[in-house]
């Protein structure tokens, strides 16, 4: 049965940019403690990928699609019909995101003018960010 599609309050790109930077802070400090924690100093890129990965997974899935940057802005990811993001989802939209940064971060900048504030990745899964 298909969840009934709920009206909702898009959030501005500003609370979204905020809860990256929230975001990225809390898997630097993580990474850091891990790296020195496991006497690995800057092997990294390829874990910081990976650390990435399960983070986003993580929390857009287990915690009602809020990463805790998310939490503290008061928004959170939905599909567009207003149900949970899933845990293939939310994989895609981690790696999709990395593509949004890659190019210039285009995919993120799209969300400026994009009537619904998507991003790339949240095209390519069909998710919104919303007010929680």
């Amino acid at each position: 049965m298909k969840p009934k599609r709920q009206e909702v309050e898009l959030a501005v790109v500003g609370k979204r940019f905020i809860a990256l930077i929230v975001d990225a802070i809390l898997q630097g400090i993580l990474a850091g403690l891990i790296f020195l924690g496991l006497g690995m100093g800057g092997v990294g890129e390829t874990l910081q990928m990976l650390l990435t990965l399960v983070y986003g997974w993580y929390f857009l899935t287990r915690h009602d699609g809020q990463t805790p940057g998310k939490r503290l802005m008061d928004i959170r990811v939905i599909k567009e019909d207003g149900s949970s993001i899933g845990d293939g989802d939310a994989i895609v939209r981690v790696l999709v995101s990395w593509i949004s940064g890659a190019v210039f971060l285009l995919g993120f900048i799209w969300a400026l003018f994009d009537q619904r504030n998507q991003t790339w990745h949240d095209k390519a899964v069909g998710s919104l960010v919303v007010n929680a």
